[in-house]
């Protein structure tokens, strides 16, 4: 020291970390952490009087462990290494710190990190005021050698930023998803993905309110674990601001599936401001032989927790065959047309406004009211009902191998619901017209079939006398089918001692089928209905 000028210099090696804690000030001291490790270093410190004004440190650290007793903060086996150069100007630290990650593993809830797969570097300049409590980053590069490189500039006051920019360039899609991204998505719908790729992008914020994004990213490709959705080849140039205007978006994709539904290459333009999305023209979707058209798409409360949406949707010659193949149905002829006005959606619900029709198995069947809580989530449920209108019996039970029935079908599922795409509760109802010019008859394997569902039991008349006959004329056919839960009501035509009929036969030779069962598991209903549908009937 001289003329209140000093100068000193210290060296530590294989310092314990937590002695060293316990000589630090109480005030200083961490409270229910528990700390090991070994420190090394060398420190330079020059001030005035009380106060010091230029601080040089090299540190290094092995065999770091750390937790809290929360849990929500732990390091093990940790290899450090820090140089810090800081000077004390008019009231303000400017620092420059140079830390580097080497080994070991860091755990800060969700986020677990192994540095010996992946290291993790950070360089910093920022200015720091005494009095204020503020930070000023001028420039902080934070990088995963092959993973990720960030470069932060902002402003902090009393802990909120008044200012903060972030360029973001990630390197590897998959490791930056697994590491950083997947953690913060346990328990969603997207917490198990598959990427390929890699991007850029950057964020804005004021008074910590997001105020400009733009993302790109280049041949990414997208899978879900759960084979919901399928994209490859996925570009996108995307720009969002709260105020003024922005560059148009794109978004484009070679190829994809939803579900089990392949679709082809197509590409969007969108504008995106002040927490609205909009595409700026129809976006035509090739897929299972015809097009899938998306229309007037508008998004509001991008980026806020009350997201709503909306747009209209059309198909124009959609195969069913090539859909029925696709979702491993019995093949399905006809096509699908048709236009849905509006889907909207809001406060977690999606809803279909209007009516959707399929002209299938010779008439039409038509779904009305169909809406979805929670689409995307673990288990969304959807509601809906539908109409069947002059179906083609012919078509249906050739189709499914059933027994051939001829004639017309009408029906009706009301208050259809599905919970994580399984059925949880309808109430159908099934019917040959009253009036009907067409041929009415019905073969000996679907009155066994029939039989079946409605008693549990077959009907057997390859072995009477009836054998000769290779159908039957009928009457009518009807079948209710009220299911809550695991458990359904069956119900048909009324029949003396509590029965009800199926089938009720016309002519000579008569054959009705009656059923006797009111109340079944729906398990065993379906059990019953995949034994109609697969098991061959001999007929002599």
């Amino acid at each position: 020291m001289q003329q209140g000028n000093w100068h000193a210099q210290f060296k530590g090696q294989g310092l314990q970390l937590n002695k060293l804690v316990q000589i630090m000030p109480q005030t200083m001291q961490p409270k229910d952490w528990s700390l090991s490790g070994k420190l090394s270093l060398q420190a330079d410190l020059r001030g005035h009087q009380d106060e010091i004004q230029t601080v040089s440190l090299e540190l290094t650290g092995r065999s770091i462990a750390y937790s809290n007793a929360e849990g929500s903060q732990a390091a093990e086996n940790v290899g450090l290494s820090l140089n810090l150069d800081a000077a004390l100007q008019q009231q303000e630290w400017t620092v420059k710190a140079d830390l580097a990650l080497q080994q070991g593993q860091l755990y800060s809830e969700p986020v677990y990190l192994s540095l010996d797969e992946t290291q993790l570097r950070i360089n910093s300049r920022f200015r720091s005021g005494i009095q204020a409590g503020s930070i000023r980053l001028d420039e902080t590069r934070i990088s995963m050698p092959g993973v990720m490189t960030a470069v932060v500039d902002g402003r902090m006051q009393k802990r909120q930023w008044q200012a903060l920019a972030v360029q973001l360039k990630v390197k590897d899609l998959s490791e930056f998803y697994r590491i950083l991204a997947q953690p913060f998505m346990i328990g969603s719908a997207w917490d198990e993905l598959t990427l390929k790729g890699n991007g850029e992008g950057s964020i804005k914020l004021e008074q910590n309110e997001l105020v400009a994004l733009d993302m790109q990213l280049r041949q990414a490709d997208v899978e879900d674990a759960q084979g919901r959705l399928g994209i490859r080849g996925l570009e996108t140039d995307f720009h969002w601001s709260a105020q003024g205007q922005t560059p148009l978006s794109t978004i484009s994709m070679a190829a994809g599936h939803l579900f089990e539904i392949d679709f082809a290459a197509w590409q969007a333009n969108l504008s995106a401001l002040n927490g609205r999305l909009q595409i700026d023209r129809k976006v035509n979707v090739p897929l299972l032989g015809g097009m899938l058209s998306l229309d007037n798409l508008v998004l509001d409360g991008l980026f806020s927790d009350s997201v709503k949406w909306q747009f209209a949707l059309s198909a124009e010659a959609i195969q069913l065959d090539a859909l029925s193949q696709a979702l491993d149905w019995p093949p399905l002829s006809g096509q699908l047309d048709g236009r849905i006005p509006k889907v909207h959606y809001a406060h977690g619900k999606a809803v279909l406004d209007g009516e959707l029709v399929m002209d299938v198995f010779g008439g039409r069947v038509i779904v009305d009211g169909l809406q979805v809580q929670e689409l995307m989530g673990v288990a969304p449920v959807l509601e809906t009902r539908l109409r069947l209108q002059n179906l083609d019996l012919a078509q249906i039970t050739n189709t499914f191998s059933f027994g051939r029935i001829e004639g017309l079908l009408n029906g009706e599922i009301d208050d259809l619901q599905l919970v994580g795409w399984q059925v949880n509760r309808f109430k159908a109802g099934i019917r040959t017209p009253d009036k009907q010019k067409n041929r009415r008859r019905i073969s000996q394997r679907a009155i066994d079939n029939l039989t079946s569902m409605g008693t549990g039991a077959s009907a057997g008349l390859s072995g009477t006398a009836l054998r000769m006959f290779k159908d039957f004329a009928y009457d009518k056919i009807a079948l209710e089918v009220d299911l809550v839960g695991a458990m359904a009501t069956l119900d048909g035509i009324p029949y003396k001692d509590g029965g009800y009929y199926i089938v009720k036969g016309a002519g000579l030779p008569r054959i009705d089928v009656i059923g006797r069962t009111r109340e079944i598991a729906w398990k065993d209903l379906l059990s019953r209905i995949q034994e109609a549908r697969f098991d061959d009937m001999v007929v002599e």
